[in-house]
């Protein structure tokens, strides 16, 4: 090709990306000669916003043109392919598998990653000649084709044959080939390491570079089948908490995050490379997923999430962390205050090892401080800190004494109406639920009077085990009524076991059942939140006193009493506390 062919050539002809079209449209370069010449007299790099990428694009172009010449396809209105046209959004994300194309078109176009009729409809003048392999022929069907989804809308894909389309083969050479476009956003958005394509396909590093930056898009990694052994690999990385797994048959999988609203699945083997994003996925999966807050929360994250305590001030629980120089850390890279960060992460807000005043604290001194049912708190030294504390959060001594339920006591009348509620909570009542557990909530006023077999026990003991494994896993996870019901059964039923001469204490015994060592309290915390739900919507017998529920004597009463003597007991209670003058 001479040098008047070349003067001839416009560069819109070149298959240029848009950046090295346009730098060289701005530098007046127009034809194929003047591009030459710039190459030859060392102008190229002076252009400005013509960077080393687009250098070796041009460069690349140019070589090829030397080496082999440069033939132009002809036909095809361009224009008529890139107007403006609003994609319905029941239609942007149909694959353009299911399109009537022919088989050279399809392959094309799931190439050059253009994958859903939404990419599809939008592509660019120059994203149509970066196409390998699309002629005059592929264009003049890429414009029927979008036409007719223009006047017919989603009755297009209702009225397609579908043994046709079924049947077409795909290219299967690109399944394992360098799928550019996908790798490059998840190289940008997910963390994904080029390294990894040099040990899939045992080249080096510098080969990779130039692979995923060549301008055709051969391979394809989207729309693959997800297997039941896929399927299972994926639960594997979900509920292990893994970015790797690496299986026996030959399977490596890939977990990788925006840490924002999606994640990826990399399937790879020696066959094909498979990429699943989050919203490819089944919506069980998509579920299980979000509930595990994978596509939000990065690994380290999640491992934060449970790595410290929980502190209660004034009722509400706080989130005491193991290391908060690493929680700021996170917090900083989220662009959070760490009261935001500790919100967004576990749900409870921000306290530090530091702050000492907790309920804990507050509960002892009103005990120090509590006589003949009320309470006397002097103003001098010793009481001042307790003072300022609920004067900066707002509350009075009143208040407090309500909150922590040390008001001042009833009269008579009062207390013997709360012992005849109370009497209230230990009838048998008459449901209409067939469900066994609703029935042996209410036939069964102590709960543990109720006989059940072993067989039930192992899987109520399995089935709560997993319940607390999730809390445990997702603190923002919560449980429903029947849930509770269920863990407090397993507990009391565990009390039953229980040898009051263990001097590791009460609690420690009940945390080790489900499996954990319990030293934060954590767990001791969600046991007892299920025991007074279950206990209270149930209307079943549950200890109160000023100092606060009584978890462990309501659970051992439930376990360790029979209903005959605990009625006996409950009747001289009565009799002694409405006859006796004070």
């Amino acid at each position: 090709m001479d040098g008047l062919q070349y003067d001839q050539i416009g560069i819109e002809k070149l298959n240029l990306t848009v950046r090295s079209y346009n730098s060289l449209k701005r530098a007046r370069i127009n034809t194929l000669q003047q591009l030459f010449d710039a190459y030859q007299e060392g102008k190229l790099l002076d252009i400005k916003n013509l960077g080393m990428k687009s250098y070796q694009e041009i460069k690349d172009v140019l070589d090829d043109i030397s080496d082999g010449g440069f033939e132009i396809e002809e036909g095809g209105t361009i224009e008529e392919i890139v107007d403006e046209y609003e994609v319905p959004n029941e239609i942007e994300n149909i694959s353009v598998c299911e399109l009537k194309l022919s088989v050279r078109l399809l392959n094309g176009l799931i190439r050059g990653g253009f994958d859903t009729v939404g990419k599809m409809m939008r592509m660019s003048r120059d994203e149509i000649f970066s196409i390998h392999g699309i002629g005059s022929k592929s264009v003049d069907e890429l414009i029927s084709v979008r036409n007719s989804i223009k006047e017919d809308g989603l009755e297009y894909f209702e009225s397609a044959d579908r043994a046709d389309i079924e049947s077409r083969p795909i290219d299967e050479r690109h399944k394992r080939t360098v799928d550019i476009e996908t790798v490059n956003k998840l190289r940008e958005n997910y963390r994904f390491k080029t390294a990894w394509l040099s040990e899939w396909y045992g080249v080096t590093r510098s080969r990779v570079n130039r692979i995923v930056h060549k301008r055709f898009n051969q391979g394809n990694w989207l729309n693959r089948e997800l297997t039941d052994i896929d399927r299972n690999l994926l639960l594997q990385i979900v509920k292990e908490k893994k970015d790797f797994v690496d299986c026996e048959e030959g399977t490596k999988v890939y977990f990788l995050s925006n840490n924002e609203d999606d994640c990826a699945f990399l399937f790879v083997n020696d066959e094909e490379i498979k990429c699943f994003f989050l919203n490819m996925l089944p919506e069980d999966l998509q579920q299980i997923i979000r509930e595990s807050r994978l596509d939000q929360l990065s690994l380290e994250e999640l491992e934060l999430a449970t790595a410290g305590r929980t502190s209660s001030v004034l009722k509400k629980e706080y989130f005491v962390p193991d290391s908060p120089y690493k929680f700021r850390q996170f917090a900083n890279i989220r662009g959070m205050s760490i009261d935001e960060y500790c919100l967004f992460l576990t749900g409870k807000e921000y306290s530090t090892a530091q702050a000492t005043v907790t309920d804990e604290k507050i509960i002892e001194f009103l005990n120090a401080h509590y006589t003949n049912g009320k309470l006397m708190i002097p103003s001098n030294n010793s009481t001042q800190w307790f003072r300022s504390f609920i004067s900066r959060n707002g509350y009075s001594i009143d208040e407090i004494a309500e909150l922590y339920g040390y008001a001042d006591n009833q009269n008579q009348e009062n207390d013997i109406q709360g012992l005849e509620i109370i009497e209230d909570d230990m009838r048998k009542y008459n449901i209409a639920s067939e469900d066994w557990l609703d029935r042996l909530y209410a036939e069964n006023p102590l709960i543990g009077n109720k006989i059940i077999s072993e067989k039930t026990k192992e899987r109520l003991f399995s089935i709560t085990k997993g319940y607390i494994d999730q809390r445990l896993r997702n603190p923002l996870t919560k449980f429903n009524l029947k849930v509770q019901m269920q863990i407090t059964l397993a507990i009391i039923t565990y009390a039953k076991e229980w040898d009051t001469g263990d001097e590791s204490g009460f609690w420690h015994y009940i945390t080790s059942q489900f499996g954990y060592r319990d030293d934060t309290g954590q767990l001791r915390g969600i046991l007892c939140d299920c025991v007074l739900g279950a206990m209270q919507k149930n209307r079943r017998w549950f200890l109160t006193s000023a100092t606060g529920y009584q978890y462990k004597s309501t659970i051992v009463v439930h376990a360790l009493t029979t209903e005959r003597s605990w009625m006996h007991f409950y009747e001289f209670l009565f009799d002694f506390h409405h006859f006796t003058t004070f």
